[in-house]
């Protein structure tokens, strides 16, 4: 029977490049909040086979996301027609058994948060 996987934790790195964009005043807002969905555990999706972790990424309201190249990809401003994106890159996930189900598996990930900016 496979096991079932529960976030724990998520550690997020703010890189320079995201630290610059969350003091403009015009959009930093927008990262402000994704940032906040990204630190949210309910919003994680993990994916795995036996007791490893092949991937896990955020799923947060307005802000569409895709894997390219490997590191998760979001659009930083509400909606599909924006230019700005957050890369959560260098994911890293710790298993742990959980100790009260042992069909559980809880995940910490970590990962460091970049911003791109005009991408087309």
């Amino acid at each position: 029977m496979s096991k079932s996987f529960k976030v724990t934790e998520v550690k997020v790195r703010v890189e320079a490049s995201a630290s610059k964009y969350l003091k403009r005043r015009d959009k930093g807002a927008y990262l402000k909040q994704l940032l906040t969905g990204v630190r949210d555990m309910k919003n994680w999706t993990v994916d795995g086979k036996d007791e490893k972790v092949t991937a896990a990424y955020p799923t947060v309201d307005g802000h569409p996301g895709h894997v390219q190249g490997g590191d998760w990809k979001m659009n930083i401003e509400r909606g599909n027609n924006t230019v700005d994106r957050l890369w959560l890159t260098k994911r890293r996930y710790t298993v742990t058994p959980n100790k009260k189900n042992p069909d559980v598996l809880n995940v910490e990930i970590y990962c460091a948060a970049f911003v791109e900016e005009d991408t087309k």
